[in-house]
C-alpha cells in the first residue's frame, strides 16, 4: 500500500515557507448531517522529524482506505503528538441555505482560521477555495499523495463519524451510527419508513424528492 509523503511540503520548507497546513474535508456527499473539515499544520521540518523517530505518524493515510477502529487509533495519535490541529463544521441549517459547493469551502476556512497558528501556506485536495485569505496550492489526489492532507482526513472523518454517533443518540430510526447519513441502501429504508429529521438535507435532490412524494401523499 502506498502511503503519502512530505514530498510537497517539503518543496515549500526549501521555499523558506515554514507553517504548511494540509486541509480535507468529509460528508460532502452525504443525505444528513454536517461536512467537516480537517487541518493540520506541520511548523517545521525538525518537528516533523522529532515525531516521526517517535513512530508517532506511522501507517497516516487517506481515510477513506482506513478501517473505523485504525482511525480511530491514528486520530489519537496525531492530537496526542503536540501537531497543531483544528476542524471546521457546517451544519445542515447552512447548508441547505448556500449549497454544498459554498458550505465545503466555509467549512475549509473555519478549518484553517482556527488553527492556533496561522499557516503561511494551505494544501488542499482538489477543490479550489477562493476565500481563503492565505496563499494556497490545490493537489490532484491530495489524500492520497500529501501526507499533512491524509492527517488532515483523518481528523475530519473521525470527528464527523463521532458526531453523526452523537445524532444516532438522538434519531435512532435512520441509523446514523452506521452509515454516518450518507445515502446507504439501509438509509433510504428509513426515510421512507420514518420521513425526515433536521439533520436531513432538504436541499439535496434525493431527500428533497423524497419531501415532496411525502407531501402529495
Amino acid at each position: 500500500m502506498l502511503f503519502p509523503t512530505l514530498k510537497v511540503e517539503q518543496s515549500l520548507w526549501k521555499k523558506g515557507v515554514q507553517l504548511v497546513a494540509g486541509v480535507d474535508e468529509v460528508g460532502r456527499g452525504a443525505f444528513a448531517g454536517p461536512i467537516v473539515a480537517g487541518a493540520v499544520m506541520i511548523t517545521a521540518p525538525h518537528e516533523f522529524a522529532r515525531m516521526k523517530r517517535r513512530n508517532e505518524f506511522s501507517r497516516i493515510r487517506d481515510s477513506k482506505t482506513v478501517s473505523e477502529k485504525e482511525r480511530e487509533e491514528l486520530y489519537e495519535r496525531l492530537i496526542a503528538s503536540g501537531i497543531v490541529w483544528s476542524v471546521g463544521v457546517v451544519h445542515v441549517a447552512r447548508i441547505d441555505v448556500v449549497g454544498i459547493g459554498r458550505a465545503n469551502r466555509e467549512a475549509i476556512v473555519r478549518a484553517v482560521t482556527a488553527l492556533a497558528t496561522k499557516p503561511a501556506h494551505v494544501l488542499v485536495d482538489v477543490i479550489r477555495v477562493r476565500e481563503l485569505a492565505i496563499p494556497y496550492t490545490s493537489v490532484p489526489d491530495g489524500d492520497g499523495r500529501v501526507f499533512s492532507i491524509a492527517a488532515a482526513s483523518i481528523i475530519a472523518k473521525v470527528t464527523r463519524d463521532r458526531m453523526m454517533r452523537k445524532l444516532h443518540e438522538q434519531y435512532p430510526h435512520y441509523g446514523f451510527d452506521e452509515h454516518k447519513g450518507y445515502g446507504t441502501a439501509q438509509h433510504q429504508r428509513m426515510l421512507r419508513a420514518h420521513g425526515l429529521c433536521p439533520e436531513h438535507r432538504r436541499s439535496f435532490a434525493p431527500i428533497r424528492r423524497l419531501s415532496d412524494s411525502k407531501s402529495r401523499g
